[in-house]
Formats: C-alpha cells, structure tokens, sequence
C-alpha cells in the first residue's frame, strides 16, 4: 500500500490531479487514501507514467492519455432531493452513468471481493483451455470487471477476447474511456443482449444485471446464454435474492438498509431509490434462479458468495 500523498511527491503531481484521474478510473479516493499497487499501475497508465524496474518513477515522453473532465466519477446524490413527489423509475442514464462508480462501491456489500472471486474461478476454469478464450459482460456498465479481469489477465501473460455489452450509451462511453486510458483492448458494445448474436463462448458474466431483465424475458435469455456457451463454459453471475420466508426477508431487508446507511445514505435516498426501483429492479429467490438455470440445461449450479441478499452463482455447461 502506498499513501497517496506518497505517490505524489513521486511523480511531483498535486494530490487533487491524481484524485480526480483515480475517480476517471472508478476508485473510491480521498486526499487520506492509500493506494494499493494495482491502482498504482492504472494511474500510471492513465497519466503516462512509467514504472522501471528499479521501483523509480519517471514520465514518459509522448503519448499521454487524460480522462476527460466530463467522465470524472462523481459522489452519487441521486435520489437526495427532499420531495415528497414520487421517484421516476430508475433508468441507467447519463445521470446515473456519471456516479455508477461510486453507487456500485456504497450499494454493494463486498463488491470488489465478489470480483476477485470471480476472477479466480476464471482463471481456474482457463487453466484446462487451450485456444484463446472468449468472455462477454453482460450489463457490463462502466467496464469495472472487465477492467478488473483485463489487469489479472495480463498479469499472467494470458491472452483472452473480452467483450462488454451495454444498451446505455453513457456507460458504455465511460467503459470506452477507462479502458483505452489503461491500454487494453477490450470491445464494449452498445446493444441489447436479448437480441444480440453471441459467437461461442467460453464464460458469461452477468453482476446484477439480471434482475433488470423482466421475468417474461428471463428465462429465455438464460437459455440463450447455455445455448451460446461451448462444452464446460461457464456462467458467473451476482445477484440480489429475495427470501421465500416473509419474515427473514423483511429482516434481510433492515439489514441492508442499515449497511447503506453506515455508506453515508440518507434515509430518504435508501426511500427514493427503492420507490425507484420498484418493479424494474425484480429479484428471485435462489430456488427460482436454480430452477432457472436447470431449465436451460445447466448441469452443475454452485452459490461461491453470498451476504444477507446478495448472492454469487456459478453455472457450468
């Protein structure tokens, strides 16, 4: 870890630059904050600095890469107004695009490390490959897993094709931006993954996006992933579950609502934002996602992660 005031005096950049590139790039940053080293790398890359193999840091000469001041991450104030008039139904627009990062980051419990773990099932399922793989996000919004999975790879010297599909144009241009800052060659695509063509494909990933599909639609686009999926492809995907037992799903509920709370939401935004969501935003128990995922013709079905109701699923063709 290294302090971020540490990492300025390095690369004699002031600390409100390097916070406002963090930001560009989804972190969740203060003046206080320390970096970890992969968040160093990224920065790096964003702001064209090279790292030797002394440990010392240098600029490099050409080809600097800024994030534009209209993508910068901004704190997510959404749903603060104090009105009593009701909420409009949540879209995933502009708006939301320019504070998704930060919202996924205090709406999510163990976000990144429902990513990690993800990661590592993929490249334990990777080890048994021997062509290049192919890997589409679904809802891939900002592009932070596929980013995440993009750093690890090339860690490693693994060669993969990631794909990002988004129908909302704004995340798609802020998942564009960070990745081409970073230097990976990642494709997100501005589309409908209910009518989209898939080519075959190795794993699937899906974090929270799911419960947006309606349930009419559901279980046909889960068939449409086994069906696109080769032989032993993999589904991982992240979603919020109901209880079938009304009274732990209520307290499940409080739950959550005090972990927002703890994130620094109000509770008229936790109010708002659930008003908000109300019948876009429709989750299944875990029985019905297993019934789901059998139905398609799934043969195997593990639960990786799970916190109060918020759930990891891997499905293997």
């Amino acid at each position: 870890m290294t302090h971020i005031t540490t990492f300025a005096k390095q690369i004699n950049k002031p600390i409100q630059e390097i916070i406002k590139q963090a930001k560009g790039l989804g972190f969740v940053i203060s003046k206080n904050s320390k970096l970890t080293l992969e968040q160093v790398e990224m920065l790096c890359k964003t702001m064209a600095i090279d790292i030797v193999s002394n440990g010392k840091i240098h600029k490099q000469s050409s080809n600097k890469i800024a994030l534009d001041k209209d993508f910068e991450t901004q704190k997510d104030r959404i749903f603060s107004q104090d009105s009593m008039q009701s909420m409009p139904k949540f879209e995933f627009n502009a708006l939301v695009a320019s504070v998704f990062d930060d919202m996924l980051e205090r709406s999510i419990p163990f976000y990144d490390e429902v990513m990690n773990l993800s990661i590592f099932f993929i490249h334990q399922y990777m080890q048994q490959l021997k062509q290049i793989p192919t890997i589409y996000d679904l809802g891939s919004s900002t592009g932070n897993l596929l980013l995440k999975l993009a750093t690890s790879l090339q860690k490693h010297n693994i060669e993969a094709n990631l794909y990002g599909i988004d129908n909302a144009l704004a995340m798609i241009e802020r998942a564009k931006l960070k990745s081409e800052a970073m230097g990976f060659n990642i494709e997100f695509i501005q589309a409908d993954f209910l009518k989209f063509e898939f080519i075959p494909t190795n794993v699937f990933l899906s974090f929270y996006t799911m419960q947006f599909v309606r349930p009419l639609q559901r279980q046909n686009m889960i068939q449409k992933i086994y069906n696109a999926l080769c032989d032993n492809g993999i589904f991982l995907f992240a979603e919020k579950v109901i209880s079938q037992d009304s009274k732990l799903e209520g307290q499940m509920i409080s739950c959550y609502y005090d972990y927002k709370a703890k994130q620094g939401y109000t509770h008229t935004e936790i109010y708002k934002k659930r008003e908000a969501l109300e019948n876009v935003l429709v989750p299944y128990s875990i029985e019905e996602n297993h019934a789901m995922l059998n139905a398609a013709g799934f043969t195997h079905v593990e639960i990786l992660f799970k916190w109060v109701n918020f759930t990891l699923f891997l499905a293997r063709k």
